[in-house]
């Protein structure tokens, strides 16, 4: 398996689609790509149909896919609020690829497996990786997600939702070489190919994870048998200076997601906390809470994100130290990146920090697509990395 990826600023469409196809034939060596994922800003939206025909000329048996982003990530750099491009090109003998589009509206019901199989080209239950990209205006990701976890349960789901146009005609997505809108498009891979991913949800956990002991749908009554609020109170009074102050706007919740006796950093799905009643002293989260579930309450910064995102990739690399990686996606908050940093390519540093020069291509989502525990998600405030590699050479 081999994988190139490239950027271009170029200010003209067809020029910038010239040189990265230039860049990704010199990264792959005159292999033949099999899969081509496109990312470009919003500048080159309406020029989409126009990229596609170039790379199909160039790669008449790839399979084409990808989605306009905010921002763009290419060669491992960061291009925001700029006029770019980004691809990526894979070379992946003894992988089967697929594409498929679903169309706004259109989605089968979750339990309707026959319909989900002729969705995505597959039969339920085979064992397949995803990628998955959607339109903010007319998809619903979550019963995407929700039907795909489903039927394909064994399988890796990544992705993003479309972001930075300020009309809903501006979110154009590709889909077999073919500019496509509304809905959602994906690529199913089947076969010699093992996606591992690191989800960065960009917190730490304050306190100590608790029992919700009292609940009803997604809000907490209880924790450990006290109320919500006065445990807040507390953990409030404990804290130092700093962590006050990003207590008043930076406070999430972490819910576990798989029966542990311990916990590690990572382990908990993070929610916004929605809602505070003064009378009952109860909160609402962004999440369907379960008795006896732990929870624990986390806190979100630049700096806490940077350390969080510099914890798991050390973690995967430290616990996957025969992968060797081919390349790999990043799907970022439109949240992070400029705006929470104040710099450009921090968080695709910081992969390179652990996983050196790895072709690393992305964009900056509406949303980011990753699992938890088993479980896909879809994220915010989230850098979402897919690392690719042959399952037999990680055997």
């Amino acid at each position: 398996m081999k994988w190139a990826s490239a950027i271009s600023e170029a200010t003209e469409a067809a020029a910038a689609t010239e040189q990265v196809v230039d860049l990704l034939s010199a990264g792959l060596g005159g292999d033949a790509p099999d899969l081509v994922l496109l990312f470009a800003s919003p500048h080159h939206a309406a020029a989409l149909a126009s990229c596609c025909e170039h790379l199909k000329a160039t790669w008449d048996r790839a399979e084409i896919v990808g989605c306009v982003g905010g921002g763009v990530v290419g060669d491992g750099h960061e291009v925001e609020q700029r006029r770019a491009l980004a691809v990526c090109a894979g070379s992946m003998p003894g992988v089967t690829i697929g594409n498929f589009h679903v169309p706004a509206g259109a989605l089968p019901e979750i339990d309707d497996g026959d319909g989900w199989s002729e969705i995505v080209g597959i039969e339920a239950g085979v064992d397949a990786q995803f990628l998955v990209f959607a339109d903010p205006m007319t998809s619903d990701p979550f019963g995407l997600i929700a039907a795909l976890d489903k039927h394909f349960p064994d399988g890796i789901k990544v992705g993003g939702i479309a972001s930075g146009s300020p009309r809903a005609e501006g979110y154009a997505m590709v889909c077999g070489g073919e500019t496509v809108r509304g809905g959602a498009v994906g690529v199913s891979l089947r076969g010699d190919v093992r996606i591992d991913t690191v989800v960065a949800q960009g917190c730490r956990p304050i306190g100590e994870p608790m029992l919700v002991t009292r609940c009803e749908g997604n809000r907490i009554q209880e924790l450990a048998g006290r109320e919500p609020i006065k445990v807040l109170r507390e953990l409030y009074r404990g804290l130092g200076e700093r962590d006050r102050g990003l207590f008043v706007h930076s406070l999430f919740i972490g819910v576990e997601m798989a029966d542990k006796i311990e916990y590690r950093h990572g382990d908990f799905l993070v929610r916004n906390i929605i809602g505070m009643d003064p009378e009952d002293e109860s909160i609402a989260v962004n999440a369907h809470i379960e008795p006896w579930q732990a929870v624990q309450f986390h806190l979100r910064d630049a700096r806490t994100s940077r350390d969080d995102l510099d914890k798991l990739l050390a973690r995967y690399r430290e616990e996957n130290p025969e992968i060797e990686a081919a390349g790999a996606l990043m799907f970022s908050c439109l949240g992070r990146g400029l705006h929470l940093y104040q710099r450009p390519d921090h968080d695709t540093d910081l992969f390179r920090d652990h996983l050196d020069d790895v072709p690393l291509t992305g964009l900056f989502c509406n949303g980011e697509i990753g699992p938890v525990a088993g479980r896909t998600f879809l994220h915010g405030y989230t850098s979402v990395f897919a690392v690719f590699s042959g399952a037999s050479e990680a055997q």
